[in-house]
């Protein structure tokens, strides 16, 4: 529906993704190494970068969300927020844990993100959880 080329290619472990405009259009890669929940976390964040971002610059290249530092730009903290929101809306987590769903790699596996992903949201909607 956007027109984004999903690609996985074979990156060194610190690169989670990228998102670059080519000839043809936008092109999302994703590291065929991770495991399956963590692309699926880049290819949101790519989204957001599209969504959110793509009138600023053509391309980005991003680094595994384990291994940024609190210093990231104003641009990688928006596709996270994004990415987070798309993949583990508020309503939905909120519910989980109403509904009984508290620990961590539960709501990792009811989501089907990793449990880093889930803890980063967990924390952003005010949860203290293990």
């Amino acid at each position: 529906m956007l027109g984004i080329k999903v690609v996985l290619e074979h990156m060194d472990d610190d690169v989670s993704g990228f998102l670059e405009k080519r000839s043809d259009g936008w092109v999302a890669g994703v590291n065929a190494y991770h495991h399956r929940v963590r692309q699926r976390f880049t290819i949101a964040h790519e989204i957001a970068h599209y969504v959110l971002h793509r009138n600023k610059q053509s391309e980005f290249l991003d680094h595994t969300f384990a291994r940024r530092n609190d210093d990231r730009s104003t641009m990688e903290r928006e596709a996270d927020q994004f990415a987070a929101e798309l993949l583990m809306p508020e309503i939905e987590v909120r519910g989980a844990v109403d509904n009984g769903l508290r620990k961590l790699n539960d709501l990792a596996r009811h989501f089907d993100v990793s449990t880093l992903a889930m803890r980063y949201r967990l924390d952003n909607l005010g949860y203290r959880m293990g």
